[in-house]
């Protein structure tokens, strides 16, 4: 299922504040329709061969004001500044509901689609053959529990099957008994993992010292927030039978969708059969990866001033030329995401990068002002220049998602038609992806 999400502004001739929203896209599980959202999800994560079906608005550009008016103040009445890019109003889709609502010209507009990634359970591993005793393991979450990073619930306490592989000595030797915690490096995401009711995720050099023992050596008094397990003799499987863990990550852990949480084991473990114990703890870094299935989703909203180029009715091209910056729009405006996996982004102007006014003829010269868009460090002039770009996952702090949109003047309008506005619109499409082959940084581009 893919889901558009549609966020409106009003941009017009009144200074407005920085937008502080943001819109959520949803989340959806693999193979499922919702009318009136676009095309289904393949299994696998890829999207229908027909491509995407988006519900978006855009993002108004420009004005030629030949009379010195406000360029709304005739066609629209007053509304009052909201502290942000005028109000904004939030489309959802849920099932084949959508809310919407019009405001006025300008409009920031975003399509995205959702699709989770699952990754199945391992298959049954060869031993690892060493010369002392020793684990490594893998949780895999069920296909069915998805964790959407922009959820409100976060995932709470979901139970998911760790699995244990001990190491072998070449003949008869193999690890008997273990007893370990789950080490969370620092950095990593703030998830919880308990087991039989107690925690067994320690942050860095936080353990209170465990490890303690092994079963066969304190009849399992000290097993109260450690992981213990007996393999069994020689001809006993080298995977352990499932330990489940439950695990809840708050709402808002920046997971990357379609890699797991890799974190570090700290353990003792006994050796039989010629094989070497290991009495003192042994941290193994990486050695142990939760596999959560995380929506690739994102949030997007648009940051800065209007798109406005003032009063040029009285600039010639040749004025317009000479001072490129006169007629640009600031520097602080950007589109701002952040997503849990990489995305796709179009861009595309109604008018083909031309300003217009309302029944202007596109076809004659002097009804159209050309103009071009920075964007992704691109100078875009014509819809056919710009195509698709796939950016890197921008993180759930956003930090790799601001996204700097510029508008530069390229004719004048001393030679045009007289007319209060003039204006266009453009489209700019946001849809995550689970994977990318390749991907561009496209912060700051």
């Amino acid at each position: 299922m893919y889901c558009s999400c549609v966020l409106f502004s009003s941009i017009g001739g009144t200074k407005r504040g920085r937008s502080g929203h943001y819109r959520s896209c949803g989340a959806a599980l693999l193979g499922l329709r919702s009318e009136g959202c676009g095309r289904d999800v393949h299994p696998g994560g890829q999207r229908s061969p027909g491509g995407l079906q988006s519900f978006r608005r855009s993002i108004g550009v420009g004005k030629l004001d030949r009379h010195g008016e406000a360029a709304e103040a005739a066609a629209q009445p007053a509304q009052a500044d909201t502290g942000s890019i005028g109000r904004i109003l939030f489309s959802r889709c849920t099932g084949d509901r959508r809310i919407a609502s019009g405001m006025r010209r300008w409009t920031v507009g975003f399509a995205a689609a959702a699709a989770a990634f699952a990754i199945t359970s391992p298959a049954q591993a060869q031993s690892q053959i060493s010369s002392v005793c020793g684990v490594t393991g893998t949780a895999t979450a069920p296909a069915s529990i998805t964790y959407d990073p922009f959820s409100p619930g976060g995932l709470s306490e979901v139970t998911i099957p760790l699995i244990l592989r001990r190491n072998r000595g070449i003949l008869l030797g193999r690890t008997d008994e273990v007893s370990l915690v789950i080490v969370a490096p620092t950095g990593s995401p703030p998830l919880d993992v308990t087991y039989r009711g107690f925690r067994v995720i320690y942050p860095e050099g936080s353990t209170a010292g465990r490890p303690r023992s092994l079963d066969s050596r304190d009849n399992g008094a000290g097993s109260a927030g450690e992981i213990r397990y007996d393999f069994g003799g020689i001809f006993s499987s080298d995977l352990s039978n499932p330990l489940n863990l439950r695990v809840t990550v708050p709402p808002g852990s920046d997971l990357s969708a379609g890699d797991p949480i890799v974190l570090d084991l700290l353990y003792i473990c006994s050796g039989i059969g010629g094989l070497a114990s290991l009495p003192v703890p042994v941290r193994e870094p990486g050695t142990i990866r939760i596999n959560v299935n995380t929506v690739s989703a994102l949030q997007a909203y648009y940051a800065g001033s209007p798109l406005d180029f003032g009063e040029v009715g009285d600039a010639s091209t040749t004025a317009v030329l000479a001072a490129p910056e006169r007629y640009t729009t600031p520097a602080g405006n950007s589109l701002r995401v952040r997503s849990s996996g990489p995305f796709e982004v179009r861009m595309r102007s109604q008018n083909d990068f031309r300003l217009t006014y309302p029944g202007g003829n596109l076809g004659d010269a002097s009804q159209a002002i050309r103009y071009s868009a920075r964007f992704l460090g691109q100078e875009v002039t014509s819809n056919a220049s710009f195509g698709t770009r796939t950016c890197a996952r921008a993180g759930m702090d956003g930090s790799a998602g601001v996204l700097p949109l510029r508008a530069t003047l390229k004719e004048g309008g001393a030679a045009k038609t007289p007319a209060p506005n003039y204006s266009d619109v453009i489209s700019i499409t946001f849809t995550p992806v689970v994977t990318a082959a390749s991907a561009s940084n496209c912060a700051g581009l």
